[in-house]
């Protein structure tokens, strides 16, 4: 419920700004605006598929079928394994400030899984993956 919520909050906000950002724009720049060429609907409307039907209903349920612990840590990594994907597969450039910062959120996950599966709770994250 919360999170529908904030999708409708973030999409109003959206709105308005786009409204308010067609209102400012000449005539000129309007002319200049790109058009979505034939070749790229069947990657936009898998883009929306993928990310905005997709992706959110199967975060619900692994976060409903997945203990708290291990859904934060899973949360926090990823960021660092979006980076990484966008690194490695679109060859995003970066630098070795983002290399160190994920590589010291990717190690306090994984000491903290390791220390949670040491005092004896049963691991169902990054241990058993």
């Amino acid at each position: 419920m919360v999170a529908g919520l904030f999708y409708l909050g973030s999409s109003a906000g959206l709105t308005v700004g786009d409204l308010v950002g067609h209102l400012c724009r000449t005539a000129g720049d309007r002319q200049n605006e790109s058009r979505i060429h034939i070749a790229e609907v069947p990657w936009l409307l898998g883009a929306i598929v993928a990310g905005g039907v997709a992706g959110p209903a199967l975060l619900m349920l692994g976060l409903s079928s997945t203990p708290a612990a291990t859904s934060s840590l899973l949360l926090n990594l990823e960021g660092v394994l979006t980076a990484v994907i966008a690194w490695a597969v679109c060859r995003h450039p970066t630098s070795t400030d983002r290399g160190a910062a994920h590589a010291v959120l990717s190690g306090e996950c994984v000491r903290k899984e390791t220390a949670r599966t040491r005092d004896g709770a049963r691991s169902t994250g990054l241990a058993s993956a």
